[in-house]
């Protein structure tokens, strides 16, 4: 008798919901579990795709068994369905819309993982994260319009988290490693959202001025000038809104010559009021005309200092 794998999670990478199967036999395929998998999400059991481990990227042959693939209990794995002829990725998102069409409020949370962050700060990013989520989702028009999106930055720039609504939202558990190629984040941030706004447009859902939020401790370690020429742009064409906040030793002048916008320097133990600060804006935002580019928003002097 095969093992039964309880509780794996399945994170859609399309729209980055999560779910859990139970009772997954050991010697079912990843064809097979694509099968059902696609069944869950209601596109065609043939659709094709591939399945990879979320920690280790290991991506799974079609016909290799999850107990061949070492997945053990509790494991979390990553499907991506192909945006092939018959479209299935694109129907998945397309579903996503359709049962949630309110227009949407981006937001891109730029989060500096570099070694230097270590200890307290990490720690206190990850509980960030989870006092962002708790206070969105208790607000019914916020948790509908606005979507978090995670840039991580330090051994590897990373999307460790695709666009979702905050009622779907899982905040990750981040660890601290390498150094800090700040100039390559702000590009893929940029490039994300440019993608999703495509994505928005195609499916007829309007959106409002989307966000990146910085956070970090140091200065770009890698080139940072054409990234800050974009975000001096952007900001000008009001095409977005770019918020750095430096912690501890951030170099504040580099950061002034990357943001358009006041950097902000984070007062010490005041990590939780900040979060708190940018779940209050959000909210505002979202309940805010759609066409007005700016809205008034609390100061943050409470938590930062110029």
């Amino acid at each position: 008798m095969s093992q039964l794998l309880h509780n794996l999670t399945i994170v859609d990478e399309a729209t980055g919901k999560q779910f859990t199967i139970k009772q997954i036999p050991g010697d079912k395929t990843a064809i097979q579990l694509l099968s059902s998998i696609a069944g869950k999400l209601n596109l065609p059991s043939g659709a094709t795709g591939t399945l990879f481990h979320k920690i280790t990227e290991k991506e799974f042959r079609p016909h290799e068994t999850l107990s061949e693939a070492g997945i053990e209990d509790g494991d979390v794995l990553v499907v991506k369905f192909e945006l092939n002829e018959s479209g299935f990725g694109q129907a998945l998102i397309s579903q996503d819309f359709a049962k949630n069409p309110e227009p949407r409020c981006p937001c891109v949370l730029l989060l500096d993982v570099s070694s230097s962050m270590a200890g307290d700060s990490i720690k206190e990013l990850n509980k960030g994260l989870v006092t962002l989520q708790e206070a969105l989702v208790n607000d019914s028009v916020a948790s509908l319009r606005v979507e978090i999106g995670i840039i991580t930055f330090g051994s590897d720039v990373r999307m460790i988290q695709d666009f979702i609504t905050v009622n779907d939202f899982r905040p990750p558990k981040l660890s601290a490693s390498g150094t800090t190629p700040m100039g390559r984040a702000i590009n893929l941030a940029l490039d994300k959202l440019e993608e999703r706004k495509r994505v928005y447009k195609a499916n007829g859902i309007g959106y409002y001025r989307p966000w990146i939020f910085m956070i970090t401790d140091g200065e770009p370690n890698d080139e940072w000038q054409s990234a800050a020429k974009r975000v001096k742009k952007l900001e000008k064409e009001k095409k977005v809104a770019f918020f750095a906040v430096g912690v501890e030793n951030a170099n504040m002048e580099r950061l002034a010559e990357i943001a358009v916008r006041q950097p902000l320097k984070l007062q010490e133990n005041k990590w939780q009021t900040m979060f708190e600060w940018l779940s209050n804006s959000l909210s505002s935002k979202s309940r805010s005309n759609i066409d007005e580019d700016e809205i008034p928003l609390q100061s943050p002097f409470g938590w930062a200092t110029a």
